[in-house]
Formats: structure tokens, sequence, C-alpha cells
């Protein structure tokens, strides 16, 4: 039963740091066995393999757009588009294996977006001008992101079919094999140090030692060597373990939903740890990405974060440190400036684990905005801290409540995986339905506007043609006079008032016409309001 379980990987989630892709298994030696039949099968299937996939240069290029996308993730197809925003956004969309990336450049105004395939609920067809079939909506739980002007749809759209339906079968198999470990009690390293072998590129699990052997105290290096930095804005100490931590912070989905759920963070990509072979004082190295929302007065409402998180020294038994260097190139003076962070994770007494983490603001280039920037940018990791220690509590808490025996403790386990998953299922319905109202109300101001113009144009439309007609009754006008002086005919005087009554009663009704078109104009205008007032916040 033992070498069952070491010969499976360890299951991991989706978009946590430490995905694997790794197929190999006891099972696959019959397929090995097969091809030895066939010499030319194994050249076969490389070549279609590899004409999956677009080629280097695409490649390469894809990954200098995209940053926080891992680098082994390979780009399969890119297709031109236009992203729907306050305006289309005309750029391209790229599919790789495991996200959807689009990226425009409208005169030096860049937009960056990753959606990951796990995040997807639901692609649709989608038409434009109500009857043009090149557009495709891809919805996720908090948000909807509308994709038209599409040259071959339905090749793109087969595709991300494809490649999302494959990612969800993988997503459940993951889930299925998570909530039966979390079951269990006593296999747990056992299991982690199976699947390190197996693994490409995970950071080292140790296996958990018991409370007796674990040390009192421990202190990290660069506290020893005074190299923290000068601004510290978090020094808290957990009564748990550095293991604990350790996989809480850096070996899960809890910094996602952190980031999601609690930051408010879109576009959330964490990405696999590295090991760092030739750089001395790096462990293990990777790049995520998220867009934070700022909501201050003035500037920009959210923007980009790139973070490269350096592993500097990782001992379970000892202590972890780990630098952080985050970039925000979309604000003010973005490009000039970058922020460091060192975490610092150590034992303070028996089972009393200290976290340390220490700021630096460092300017790359100079700027006259610079004691602004240091202010907001300590600030903002002040407040990121201060929510991520009760984030940290209120996940220990639930971990540390009392069970009277193995089974409640099970059942506890089983009921904590399973409850957050309904309470963010009931998150991102809400979501959702907000939402789907704004896209309705949306469209609403669109219609509006629209019956507005056909207005518009009908008014001109008819005053072209009265003075088309004012200009035909001049000219009659003119002749009739001509005729009365030439001829001295009484009649036509008759003639003459009569036309004159018929043209003040046309003048009439169109003056009329004119009212109430003036009064729909401002009852359209009356409904635009009401709806944008509903829309924005006041």
């Amino acid at each position: 039963m033992i070498d069952s379980d070491m010969n499976r990987s360890l299951p991991t989630l989706r978009r946590s740091s430490f995905s694997t892709d790794s197929t190999d298994s006891f099972e696959d030696k019959p397929i090995l066995m097969t091809q030895r039949s066939f010499p030319n099968l194994k050249s076969k299937t490389k070549k279609l393999d590899e004409e999956k996939y677009a080629n280097d240069k695409r490649n390469q290029d894809f990954h200098v757009l995209f940053r926080s996308i891992p680098d082994q993730e390979r780009l399969i197809e890119d297709y031109g588009c236009a992203l729907q925003k306050e305006i289309l956004l005309q750029g391209r969309v790229y599919i790789s294996q495991n996200h959807i990336c689009f990226n425009a450049n409208i005169f030096g105004w860049i937009t960056n977006l990753v959606i990951a395939f796990a995040d997807i609920e639901e692609i649709e067809k989608r038409s434009t001008a109500i009857f043009i079939p090149n557009a495709i909506l891809i919805s996720t739980a908090t948000s909807k992101h509308f994709f038209a002007s599409f040259l071959s749809r339905d090749h793109a759209y087969d595709r991300m079919i494809e490649l999302w339906k494959t990612s969800r079968s993988a997503n459940h198999k993951t889930i299925t094999e998570v909530v039966s470990l979390s079951s269990t009690e006593d296999n747990d390293s056992v299991l982690s140090n199976s699947s390190d072998n197996q693994q490409p590129t995970p950071l080292p699990t140790v296996a958990q030692s018991s409370d007796e052997m674990k040390p009192t105290e421990t202190e990290c290096e660069c506290s020893k060597n005074d190299q923290h930095f000068p601004t510290v804005v978090m020094d808290k100490t957990y009564d748990t373990t550095i293991e604990t931590l350790y996989h809480l912070l850096y070996n899960s989905n809890f910094m996602h939903q952190f980031l999601s759920e609690v930051e408010k963070s879109t576009e959330v990509s964490i990405g696999q740890w590295t090991k760092v072979e030739e750089c001395e004082g790096i462990e293990y190295t990777r790049e995520s990405s998220y867009i934070k929302y700022l909501g201050g007065s003035i500037g920009p409402k959210s923007t980009k974060c790139y973070l490269k998180e350096d592993m500097m020294h990782l001992d379970l038994n000892d202590y972890i440190s780990q630098l952080t260097v985050t970039q925000t190139p979309n604000v003010p003076s973005g490009g000039s400036f970058q922020v460091k962070t060192r975490t610092c994770i150590s034992y303070v007494g028996q089972r009393q684990v200290r976290v340390l983490v220490t700021v630096l603001v460092e300017f790359t280039k100079s700027s006259w905005l610079k004691s602004t920037i240091e202010k907001a940018s300590i600030d903002g990791q002040q407040n990121y801290y201060k929510n991520l220690d009760l984030a940290i509590n209120k996940y220990l808490h639930q971990q540390q409540q009392p069970n009277h025996n193995e089974s409640k403790k099970r059942r506890h386990k089983l009921t904590a995986v399973k409850k957050p998953l309904k309470q963010s299922h009931i998150l991102q319905r809400q979501s959702t339905v907000k939402k789907a109202g704004l896209l309705n109300s949306t469209q609403l101001i669109v219609i509006c506007m629209s019956i507005m113009v056909v207005i518009n144009i009908y008014m001109a439309t008819k005053m072209a043609r009265v003075d088309k007609r004012l200009n035909q009754f001049h000219n009659h006008d003119n002749s009739i006079w001509h005729t009365i002086v030439s001829n001295e005919d009484s009649e036509q005087d008759d003639w003459l008032v009569l036309s004159k009554d018929r043209l003040d009663y046309q003048m009439i009704e169109l003056e009329k016409m004119i009212k109430r078109t003036g009064q729909d104009i401002q009852h359209v205008t009356n409904v635009v309001n009401s709806q944008r007032r509903k829309i924005l916040p006041q």
C-alpha cells in the first residue's frame, strides 16, 4: 500500500506555486512495451507534439510580453482580436498550455491580461452588431472578458475549448486527491517525500519532526549581520511551527485566495519555484504578478504589480529568509523605483514562530516624487501585512480548534476544505450577478444613445426637406408676382393668398414637430442620466 502511494505524485491545486506536469507512473510501462514494436511511432508522436506548439521565435516573444508565465509553458497559437473595455483595444490574444493572454499597445499605452484556464467558468461564442459572428466571451468567477474582431473566431474558440476542458479534467483530479489527502494524518510526510523525486521544480519538503526535537530559539543570518531593511512593517509571533507557515505562505493556494478575496486583486498569477544553480545566495526563485486595486481619489484606480521572489535560505528546523522585489511600472514614476521586502521566519520559543518583515524603497532613477512614493509604498506595505496577519491568525485558529478523537479530527479537516469552497462559490455567484447587471445597463445606455442619433438624423432630414420646400415656394412666388405685374390678372391674387396660408400652416406644423423632437431628446437624456447614476458610484 505504501509503495503504491510512493509512486503517485503529490497532488497540488491549480494556480499554486508547486504544480507539476509529471505523468510518469507505473501504468505507463505497457505503452512503452507497445512502442518497441513500432519504431516509427515515437518519432511521429514527437513530430505531432512539436506541430501543436508555436515556433521558438514566437514562443520567446510571448514570454517577453508576459513575464509572469513560467518559462517552460509553451505558446500554442495567437490570434488578432480586440478587447472591449471603455473602448475597443486592438491587439492579439495568445493561447498557451495553461493560460489565455491578451496584449495591446495603443500609442504606447500597454494593456496586458492573463487568464488561467483553471479560473475560467464559461467560454461562449458571441456576435457583434447583432449578426456578425466574430466575438468570444470568457467568464471567470469575478469578471467577464469580451474579445471581438476575430478573423477566425471558430478556430480560436475550438482551441480554447479543447485546452479548457483538458485543464478542468486535470484540476478535478487534483481536487479529489487533495480532499482524500486531508482525511489522512499519518502518511502526510511520506507522501511529501515520495513526490519530491517526481516534481520538476519544487521547494524541498522536509519531514516534520516532533515538538521535542524542534529548537527553542533560532536566528537568521541577516539579523546577525544587520542586513534587515530600515522599515519594519510586520513583527508578529505565532503559536505554530515553521513548517506550517512555510506551507501556508509558499506551498499552498492560501496567498492566491488572500490576494483575490482580501486584497481584491485581479488576474493573480503565481509562478512555480525553480532551483537556482548559478547564483550564490539564492536557492529558489519564482515570478508572480497581479493587478492591485488602489482606490485613490487621484491617480490610477489600479496597477499591475510584478514580483520576483527569491528564497535566500530554507531550513525548516532553523529559519527561512526570503526576498521579494516588487515593481509597479504603470504608476507615476513607476520605472524609477522598486520595493524590496525581506521576510524572515524563525523560532523564538517552543512552538513560537516569529515573522519579521522589513521594507526598503529603492530608487533606480531620480524622481521629484521621492518622498511621496516612499510614504505611499510604506503605507501600502503596512496595510498589506496587517491584513495578512489577520488572515494567518484566522487560519491558525481554525486549524487549532480542539478535537476529541481521531474521527472528529478527520471530519473537521474535510469540512475545512469544503466550507471555504461553498462560501467562495456564493461570492462568485453574487459577483457574476452584479457583473451581468452592469452589462445590461451598459447595453441600455448604448440603445438610448443610438435612438438619439436616429432622432438627430431624422430632424436633419426634415429640416433639409423644409428648406428645399421654402426655396420652391420662394421661386414660385417670384413668378406669380411677375405674372401679376405683367398681366394684371386679378385671379392670381386669390391663389397667392391661398399659397401664403398653406405656407403658414406648414411652418406651424414644422414648429410643433421641432418641439416634440426636443421633448423626445430631453426624455432620452433623462433616461441616460438615470442609468448612469445607477451604474456609477455617487
